[in-house]
């Protein structure tokens, strides 16, 4: 089994608060649970710049992740072998989230822009992964 841990659920910047380059609380923990930690670091490598920017993580701002990840929580080997298939998993988790928005609310035009913006993402990240 891979280690758990209290996670958030939906990393990413759109549910923190910065002050400058810190953060300053962690917003949105109706998905906060136990389980493996693994995934919220795919979600958030995944979808960490979602709605607040145009573009996704590219492959050396997601190496820096890693590193910066692995600097404060080492990724044990199952984890690492586990990287590519919760990546893919994240992936289709906000996916598939947006396409229900789309569907539900054609008017929202932005998540359009959205999908096709990550539409993608998880093969560069896994060509990035060491």
């Amino acid at each position: 089994p891979l280690p758990s841990a209290l996670i958030h659920g939906d990393f990413r910047a759109q549910n923190l608060l910065f002050e400058g380059a810190c953060v300053s609380a962690v917003l949105d923990c109706d998905e906060a649970r136990v389980a493996p930690r693994l995934l919220d670091l795919a979600y958030a490598g995944v979808f960490f710049q979602a709605v607040v920017s145009p573009v996704p993580l590219g492959p050396a701002d997601w190496k820096a992740f890693l590193a910066a990840y692995a600097g404060q929580a080492r990724l044990q080997p199952q984890e690492q072998r586990h990287l590519p298939l919760l990546l893919f998993l994240a992936w289709m988790k906000g996916i598939a989230l947006w396409l229900g928005i789309a569907c539900l609310r054609p008017a929202n035009t932005q998540v359009t822009d959205w999908i096709k913006a990550y539409t993608g993402t998880g093969i560069r990240l896994y060509e990035a992964l060491p």
